[in-house]
């Protein structure tokens, strides 16, 4: 799920499923607003799994299968279920942290849905350095009335980048090109992080002088714009350019989050509260130009005094959280994560085979040990998944279909 640096539905309205739970759950369950705002709460929780706990009580299974689905990227590419975040590296919050503030700002949402709201809109946007959310109200009061979540997010794509706004007006595009596109994309992440490990390495030789030093830290700009420039060659704009790459905020999940989320009330930070308007660029997010509004802005401050829990992945969630209640839709929906690893293994496994073959055929050996090594990468971290899912059988299915994680495999043992 993205959203680009106009306020929006999401890519594929994904922001209209979100808000169409919320309002059918006011009109049909009521009491499972309250229980998914209090579940939200509580240290060990997953906030799309939450959503599908509420969705269950009054919708049907097909729904909600098509539910998790769609929200099952939204957990790799927001939370880095995957192990690969799609955030650019110079977002400052990070995505166990951005989790935190969804969950503190969708639970008071249940709240002022309980105590009157009518209905809720979710509007979307990028080009933010620091996540947060907004919730708006008119300033005479909610009940009754439609609340607005807007979200401010991150940088994901390179088509929200002011350097390549103009170059990227592609949507789609030859598979053929994104492939060689994806291999080069490869090389040059590989470059970026060749030269950083240098510069590390001869910072702690004390032989080496600034200039040298200098040098070396060209280097890592230059492999940089190398791996952009080449990622903005991709014939479809909305290719996640940063996603598995060293430009991309690391995945910080197993570790735990330091600070809290900071609440604040519009009359604390604005001068003239409103809600933004919908054509206002990023760049004006301090001074919202919508209607007069009263609201609440929440974000993440690690300066608070506390220690939460590392982010439980949503698979985890639905393995131990939610299948002790609900076995027959939690298996539905484990099968579901199941065949999606597997399509994944075979996806990748086959585009980078055909990308090997292309690079050999050409007599390209560095590129084709460079595809090799990682494709072995990529079926490692799609095995460690189902590993971290519980689900042994299909990672043996895996190890079994792919020789190259068989071999990596078999490396990590010896």
């Amino acid at each position: 799920m993205s959203v680009g640096p106009i306020w929006s539905k999401g890519n594929a309205g994904q922001y209209e499923l979100l808000e169409t739970l919320f309002n059918q759950a006011k009109e049909n369950a009521p009491d499972a607003l309250v229980a998914f705002a209090d579940f939200l709460r509580i240290e060990n929780t997953n906030v799309i799994g939450e959503q599908i706990r509420l969705y269950s009580r009054f919708g049907p299974a097909q729904m909600i299968a098509d539910y998790y689905t769609e929200y099952r990227r939204a957990a790799n590419n927001w939370f880095g279920d995957d192990g690969y975040p799609m955030w650019s590296r110079r977002t400052k919050t990070r995505p166990a942290e951005i989790h935190r503030v969804i969950c503190a700002a969708e639970s008071y949402l249940a709240d002022l849905l309980v105590a009157g709201a009518a209905t809720c809109q979710f509007f979307g946007q990028c080009k933010h350095h620091e996540f947060e959310m907004w919730i708006t109200w008119p300033p005479y009061g909610f009940v009754g009335e439609e609340v607005r979540v807007w979200l401010f997010s991150p940088n994901d794509y390179l088509y929200t980048e002011d350097d390549y706004t103009t170059a990227l007006p592609r949507i789609g595009g030859d598979p053929l090109a994104a492939g060689m596109v994806e291999a080069q994309v490869i090389v040059a992440a590989d470059e970026v992080r060749a030269a950083h490990a240098d510069l590390r390495a001869y910072l702690d030789d004390l032989r080496f002088g600034p200039a040298y030093i200098r040098e070396l830290e060209e280097n890592i700009e230059d492999a940089e714009a190398v791996l952009l420039n080449t990622a903005a060659s991709h014939p479809n704009r909305e290719f996640a350019a940063f996603k598995g790459t060293p430009l991309a905020i690391p995945y910080d999940g197993g570790l735990p989050v330091i600070g809290d989320v900071s609440v604040q009330y519009f009359e604390d930070f604005l001068a003239d509260p409103r809600e933004p308007r919908l054509n206002q660029p990023p760049e004006e997010k301090d001074s919202p130009a919508g209607a007069p509004a009263s609201g609440v802005r929440f974000r993440w401050d690690r300066a608070r005094p506390r220690r939460w829990p590392a982010y439980q992945p949503l698979v985890k969630w639905v393995r131990e959280d939610f299948r002790p209640e609900n076995q027959e839709l939690s298996d539905r929906l484990l099968a579901i994560h199941a065949q999606a690893l597997q399509d994944d293994a075979s996806l990748v496994a086959d585009r980078l085979r055909q990308l090997q073959a292309d690079a050999q055929r050409d007599d390209d050996e560095e590129l084709a040990d460079r595809i090799q090594e990682a494709l072995g990468n990529r079926l490692l971290t799609i095995h460690a998944e189902a590993v971290e899912s519980g689900d042994e059988q299909l990672a043996n299915r895996l190890a079994g279909e792919h020789p190259e994680l068989a071999e990596r495999l078999l490396a990590i043992q010896a």
